[in-house]
């Protein structure tokens, strides 16, 4: 598959999960894509650019399982990520993602695995990632984050 990444894909009602990784989709993610109903989303190793979006409006109670890594991502990661708060997985690894993760991510209170190594993200990790009490995977190597470990940190069991 080639071409853009049409919003339309969040307009389908009973479609709960969309695989469409590994292919040449272009463009960029717009937050209408995830649908109230969407649980898992893939559209890792794509051509996809731009920032890493939340939902269009309120919040998305249904998505568990978000995969944007090895795409050309080359924005930031929307403070928006925040209103997916079932998700447990969120891989966005193998980019270009710039700026800080967001203290919003603390939001995401049923969040497993974080994955966003091999960017260009800076500042330091967030002190709100310490409210990720189930967090278990957390990977950041080679990006350009500095500072400490928030002492929050301490927090995840």
């Amino acid at each position: 598959l080639d071409g853009a990444l049409t919003p339309a894909l969040g307009s389908m009602p009973n479609v709960h999960t969309i695989y469409i990784n590994n292919n040449k989709l272009t463009g960029t993610i717009a937050p209408e894509v995830f649908a109230s109903t969407l649980r898992d989303f893939n559209v890792a190793g794509n051509q996809l650019t731009g920032d890493v979006p939340g939902p269009a409006e309120g919040r998305n109670t249904s998505l568990t399982q978000l995969r944007l890594n090895r795409n050309a991502l080359d924005g930031t990661i929307s403070p928006a990520i925040g209103r997916f708060i079932n998700v447990q997985l969120l891989h966005l690894h193998e980019n270009s993602l710039i700026g800080a993760i967001p203290p919003d991510v603390g939001d995401l209170s049923k969040l497993e695995e974080l994955f966003v190594q091999r960017n260009q993200l800076t500042e330091q990790l967030p002190d709100a990632i310490g409210a990720c009490a189930r967090l278990v995977h957390l990977v950041a190597h080679d990006n350009k984050i500095s500072g400490t470990l928030p002492a929050s940190i301490g927090n995840l069991t």
